[in-house]
């Protein structure tokens, strides 16, 4: 993925090229927003671009 994250912490990744594609799986874009939560926590939420069914993710890290 090649992306870019904005001083407000809005990020927009698109997908480029697979190191391996797993099978039955495709490439999709993402637009979110990094924030940290109450806890400290990072998280990293937005909407998936390109793949029908798949509308929001959410990832995070302690």
């Amino acid at each position: 993925m090649t992306g870019r994250l904005n001083d407000q912490g809005q990020i927009v990744l698109q997908g480029d090229r697979w190191v391996h594609q797993p099978f039955n799986y495709g490439m999709v874009n993402l637009a979110g927003l990094v924030r940290r939560q109450s806890d400290g926590a990072l998280v990293l939420e937005g909407n998936v671009g390109g793949a029908p069914g798949c509308t929001t993710f959410q990832v995070g890290r302690k």
